[in-house]
C-alpha cells in the first residue's frame, strides 16, 4: 500500500495602529490565507504467496485481492479584514468580516460571507469610579456573529458512480457493471451559525479576584446533512443543506489569586456552564 498526503497553507497580514489624539485609538488588520491538501492511496493485496522471503516481489505468485486506489484534493481561500476602535479605552467597537470560498461546494456556492460586531463599555474607566482603587475593570460587551462550516468531503456535493461485478453475465462471465449511486447537490452550500452574546468582565484587587460572566444564544441553519428519500427513486439517501438548531446557555468562570510570590503561586478557578 502507497500513501502520499500534501497539506500546505499560507498567511498573509497586514496591520496598522494610530492613536489620534489622547482619546482615540485605532488598529487595523487586514489578511489573505490560503490552504489545501491532496491525498493519494493505492493499494494491492495478494494471499497465499509462495514466499514471504520474496516480499512485495512476490506478490505475483499468490492470488490477487481487489485493487484499492483513493485521492481527494481541496482548496480554500480566505480574505478578512478587521478594525478595533477604542475612544479612552473605555467603549470599544470591533468589526470583523471575512469570505470563504471552499473549493468542496458546487461552483454557484462556493463561497460564504461571515461578518460580525461587538461592543464594550469599561465602566471602571469612567469618572464616578475613579477614585474606587480595588476594581480594575468592569466591563459589559454585546456581540453579533456569523460563522461558516464547510465539514465534507472534498467531491459531495458530485454524483457518483459505483462498480459490480455481479449479476451480469456475457459469454459466460461475470461482467463489470457501472452505475449510479449517489445523487448530485448542486445547491449545497455553507452550514452557517449566528451567535449573540451578553458578557461581563470584572477584575479587583490588582487582578487577585477574577469573574467572566457570559450568556449566549447561537441559531445554526442550512445543517449539512443526509436526507432520506423515497427508494423508488433508485437511491436511498442524498446530501443537502437541510435542518436548523439552536444552542442557548450561559457560562461562568471565577478565578482568584490567592497567593503569588516569586517561589510560590497557588490559584484556584471555579467554572459553571448551562447549554
Amino acid at each position: 500500500y502507497w500513501t502520499d498526503q500534501t497539506s500546505w497553507s499560507n498567511e498573509n497580514t497586514l496591520n496598522y495602529k494610530k492613536r489620534l489624539g489622547r482619546s482615540h485609538n485605532l488598529d487595523l488588520m487586514a489578511g489573505l490565507s490560503l490552504q489545501g491538501q491532496k491525498n493519494t492511496y493505492d493499494g494491492v493485496a495478494s494471499t497465499q504467496i509462495t514466499s514471504e522471503e520474496l516480499g512485495i516481489a512476490g506478490i505475483h505468485t499468490g492470488n490477487y485481492q481487489k485493487v484499492q486506489s483513493n485521492y481527494y484534493d481541496w482548496r480554500m481561500m480566505s480574505a478578512f479584514l478587521r478594525a478595533n476602535y477604542n475612544f479612552r479605552y473605555k467603549y470599544y467597537l470591533t468589526f470583523s468580516f471575512r469570505a470563504d470560498g471552499s473549493s468542496k461546494f458546487p461552483q454557484n456556492s462556493k463561497w460564504g460571507f461571515f461578518p460580525s460586531v461587538a461592543l464594550k463599555w469599561n465602566a471602571a474607566k469612567e469618572n464616578f469610579l475613579k477614585d474606587v482603587r480595588w476594581i480594575d475593570e468592569l466591563s459589559l460587551r454585546l456581540s453579533a456573529g456569523r460563522t461558516g462550516n464547510d465539514a465534507i468531503s472534498a467531491y459531495r456535493s458530485l454524483a457518483a458512480v459505483g462498480n459490480s461485478t455481479s449479476g451480469y453475465l456475457m459469454g459466460g462471465t461475470q461482467q463489470l457493471a457501472v452505475y449510479p449511486s449517489r445523487l448530485a447537490s448542486p445547491d449545497l452550500t455553507w452550514e452557517t451559525s449566528d451567535q449573540y452574546t451578553l458578557g461581563a468582565d470584572i477584575s479587583l484587587f490588582d487582578g487577585r479576584l477574577n469573574v467572566t460572566a457570559d450568556a449566549y444564544l447561537i441559531k445554526t441553519r442550512d445543517l449539512l446533512l443526509t436526507v432520506q428519500v423515497a427508494s423508488q427513486t433508485g437511491y436511498t439517501n442524498y446530501f443537502a443543506n437541510a435542518g436548523r438548531t439552536t444552542n442557548k446557555g450561559w457560562e461562568l468562570t471565577v478565578e482568584s489569586r490567592n497567593i503569588v510570590r516569586p517561589k510560590f503561586q497557588w490559584s484556584t478557578t471555579l467554572t459553571l456552564s448551562r447549554n
